[in-house]
């Protein structure tokens, strides 16, 4: 069998690999495979058993056709990588800052903004006689304390600042490790931890909250990460249960266009794409409303905060 071609990341170009040694074809260890990757992306250079070998399963591509399509796969898979870790490091380093210069400089309320939407969303159901359901079948209301709220992306914990005392238990996850020690030390949170919001949430348990957040976090997702998110937030939450985020808005899309990468290494969404979804994996959209979601060199960011249900 020959070996797989390699595909140039930098480039784009397909080369002809070597030979790679036995133990590398059949190489598992994730941790080791994501240094080995990071280095041949980083220095151009291909290293035996990373880029175009992923753990043999390229190797069992018959149709070279297909072989290309997968290295190209694979290369999207590291860009993808590394801009989460890109995201990771930056928010590390802004850490000690982050507050004040997004309150302050950026005027930054999304938190405040997406409480009001809920609040609207709960006052409109209730007005309509149908009522927001907890998972014992009792209405909400604006006044209700949720009885466990999950805070996606919680930062430096400006979410829990605003729904501490509406809710009976808090917990926390964030890419930022520093953001999550500046979390921590508020005691804010009845939990906080270091982790990415995809890995939190399958760790959680069906129906195991009532209410998820996830406040300036989606414009930072890549496409199919925004499906998995609300798929599987939808096992998380409880019947009746809501998920309230924000989205940078997509306000010029073309006929088809989806979601936009920004010269801020963001991603802006649009509107009609986000209920498509929601609607897809069972959620049903109590509110959404366009609204200023920070400043950026004077000028407003306009963004979408959805408020949606579980059906």
């Amino acid at each position: 069998m020959k070996d797989a071609a390699h595909f140039d990341i930098k480039t784009g170009k397909q080369t002809a690999a070597p030979h790679h040694p036995t133990f590398l074809r059949y190489y598992r260890w994730p941790v080791a495979s994501w240094i080995l990757d990071a280095w041949s992306v980083y220095s151009g250079i291909h290293l035996p058993g990373t880029g175009s070998l992923r753990f043999c399963a390229l190797l069992s591509l018959r149709d070279s056709g297909a072989k290309v399509a997968a290295m190209a796969t694979h290369k999207e898979q590291v860009l993808i990588r590394y801009h989460y870790q890109g995201i990771e490091e930056l928010f590390d380093e802004y850490a000690d800052t982050f507050e004040e210069h997004l309150t302050k400089g950026l005027r930054y309320k999304t938190p405040e903004l997406m409480k009001v939407q809920i609040d609207l969303a709960l006052a409109t159901e209730a007005l309509a006689g149908t009522g927001v359901k907890d998972g014992d079948g009792d209405e909400k209301s604006s006044s209700h304390r949720w009885k466990r709220c999950l805070d996606l992306g919680c930062g430096s914990g400006l979410a829990g600042d605003v729904y501490r005392s509406e809710v009976a238990y808090l917990e926390g996850c964030d890419i930022s490790k520093e953001m999550v020690k500046i979390c921590k030390k508020k005691e804010v949170y009845d939990k906080a931890v270091h982790n990415n919001l995809m890995n939190h949430l399958r760790h959680q348990k069906d129906d195991s909250f009532d209410l998820i957040l996830s406040a300036d976090v989606v414009m930072y997702l890549h496409d199919n990460d925004l499906t998995a998110m609300i798929k599987e937030v939808h096992r998380v939450l409880e019947s009746g249960g809501v998920l309230c985020f924000s989205t940078e808005s997509l306000q010029d899309a073309s006929e088809g266009e989806t979601f936009r990468r920004l010269e801020s290494e963001r991603f802006a969404h649009s509107r009609k794409y986000v209920l498509d979804v929601a609607k897809e994996h069972g959620f049903e959209c109590k509110r959404v409303d366009n609204v200023r979601v920070r400043m950026d060199d004077k000028r407003p960011i306009l963004g979408d905060i959805f408020v949606l249900m579980k059906a």
